[in-house]
């Protein structure tokens, strides 16, 4: 496992696209996030919290997925708001406008489970953000299988975080509504409830899977919920910006 995921981390760590798949298909979603964490050891960097896939019906349409999946969020490739980050020719280049949450405390593993109301005590800030989403395996976005997206990272490639609001009524975040637009134009709206039916709710969904794995969300670590409008893709000068309700707006631009 060492050379595959030698083999991803290089790949990523050098902005490349491998031309073929480095092993046989992992035949379940433990296989596949067995790789993961091997290729996010061999990337030797810090973990900054993590992102949710499908999320929403679009982006589980787009990938073929029936459910959502995780990935890591590496702090070299987290950035505030107002960040340039560079594409590639060969890259999806695909921006989501996303909620994204910080934990105030652990959540580790529970033998019961996680109840909603825990999880949201749980929530230290909300903030409104994009994700670069991109593959290194071969390929389009869905191609191969939901499990090669969880391999790559969960495809995620970087997050660009907005401003932090506190004490925000979590009954809302179904509501927020979301306005994404690429060099002053309105491209695409949608609503927070899009993610699994709100922010907090897909956080719960992470925190059981996580629970039910043995594993420990921490204190200060970043969720990002998923997909909230339509699928958007970037190019070189595009300038992203995403008004969400009232937590503000975040930017990102590409170069």
């Amino acid at each position: 496992m060492s050379n595959i995921a030698s083999m991803i981390a290089t790949a990523r760590l050098n902005c490349e696209k491998l031309d073929a798949y480095p092993c046989s298909y992992p035949q379940s979603a433990d296989d596949a996030y067995a790789i993961q964490d091997s290729v996010t050891v061999a990337l030797d960097d810090e973990i900054a919290g993590w992102k949710i896939g499908c999320t929403s019906e679009a982006a589980q349409k787009a990938l073929n997925a029936n459910g959502p999946f995780f990935g890591p969020i590496l702090k070299s490739r987290q950035f505030d708001s107002g960040a340039e980050l560079k594409i590639a020719d060969h890259d999806l280049a695909i921006v989501e406008a996303e909620v994204a949450l910080i934990l105030g405390v652990d959540l580790p593993p529970k033998p019961d489970g996680y109840r909603l109301a825990e999880v949201e005590k749980a929530i230290e800030s909300i903030h409104p953000t994009f994700e670069l989403v991109n593959r290194r395996l071969p390929g389009g976005i869905a191609d191969g299988g939901v499990h090669w997206a969880m391999v790559d990272g969960g495809l995620n490639d970087a997050l660009v975080l907005g401003p932090a609001t506190k004490d925000f009524p979590i009954s809302t975040l179904p509501d927020l509504e979301v306005s994404v637009q690429v060099n002053g134009v309105t491209v695409a709206n949608g609503i927070g409830g899009n993610a699994l039916g709100g922010a907090h709710k897909a956080l719960e969904w992470l925190a059981n899977e996580f629970s039910r794995r043995g594993r420990t969300l921490n204190a200060g670590q970043i969720v990002s919920t998923g997909l909230t409008t339509d699928i958007i893709t970037t190019s070189p000068g595009d300038v992203f910006e995403a008004q969400i309700s009232d937590l503000g707006r975040v930017k990102a631009l590409f170069v």
